[in-house]
């Protein structure tokens, strides 16, 4: 399910955080969910970190699909105190 892939690919960048790749991926799964800001923060973290350049790419291209609108707001069909946990959550916040 989306919560956990969320939660796994926090706990990696938790665990090496020059994982650029993590980041990414972190950054698609709480966008999914509908938590754009701390998806905005992961690909910021992620571009800090990417050294390499199919990362730095990867990284961009989640950017513009987040900025232009298609991540998708699978929270949409979830209550909204539902989609704020995930997103604290996800995102280390309280």
């Amino acid at each position: 399910n989306r919560d956990a892939a969320v939660a796994a690919w926090a706990r990696a960048t938790r665990l090496d955080p020059a994982f650029a790749a993590a980041w990414n991926n972190l950054a698609q799964g709480l966008a999914d969910l509908g938590c754009r800001e701390p998806a905005r923060e992961a690909l910021h973290r992620g571009l800090q970190v990417a050294t390499a350049a199919a990362d730095r790419r990867a990284l961009e291209s989640t950017a513009r699909g987040l900025e232009s609108g298609h991540a998708r707001a699978a929270a949409a069909d979830q209550p909204v105190s539902s989609t704020a946990s995930a997103c604290s959550s996800a995102s280390g916040r309280p």
